[in-house]
């Protein structure tokens, strides 16, 4: 059976069925979900089919200007490609680029999907391209803990940022980057008051 772009190919369970999308995504679906009598509240896809339309609609009728996602894409264009941007000093001087599939808005919207509330991109390896296996979204905290300035340090055998092993420790931002520049030892640094 075929609803929308999920077709079924597995039994029941409880009141779900298993559903393969065309995109391949397998899910269990609620069946309930898939013939639903108002066509905008069935389930028809795994969400591609959305993103999708969504592209379609940026790229044909110039949406993309009103949407977070497509101010974004602009600016990691611009401080990657354009000398003249205030930012470009930290990327595209550095090397840091943007992949080729992505000088297509529409297929950075494919890839990324919308932008969820109060996130940001990010780049998982900081030295990395802005490309799709090298970017998500992420909490504006990980993205600053992220930065090439961050001030990294061993924490119990892991890289972490000095901002993360403080919170981490309990000991405080200001105390641990002054015992850092002091050039107390790793294990010193965390050490609390009067232990």
């Amino acid at each position: 059976m075929k609803f929308g772009k999920w077709t079924v190919i597995g039994d029941f369970k409880n009141r779900h069925v298993l559903c393969e999308c065309d995109c391949g995504t397998k899910r269990y679906v609620l069946k309930t979900d898939l013939t639903r009598s108002n066509p905008k509240m069935r389930s028809t896809s795994c969400g591609c089919a959305r993103v999708e339309r969504f592209a379609k609609i940026t790229r044909k009728h110039g949406y993309a200007n009103k949407c977070p996602e497509y101010r974004i894409w602009k600016h990691i264009r611009a401080r990657c490609n354009n000398p003249n941007n205030a930012a470009y000093k930290w990327y595209g001087a550095k090397g840091i680029v943007v992949c080729e599939e992505w000088d297509d808005f529409g297929k950075f919207y494919e890839d990324m999907g919308p932008r969820p509330k109060g996130l940001t991109i990010e780049r998982i390896d900081n030295n990395g391209p802005y490309a799709p296996w090298n970017c998500e979204w992420a909490t504006m905290k990980k993205n600053v803990r992220n930065r090439s300035i961050t001030v990294m340090i061993i924490y119990k055998g892991q890289k972490i940022s000095l901002g993360e092993a403080c919170e981490l420790s309990g000991i405080s931002y200001d105390l641990a980057h002054d015992r850092l520049s002091k050039g107390y030892h790793p294990k010193e640094i965390f050490r609390k008051i009067g232990e």
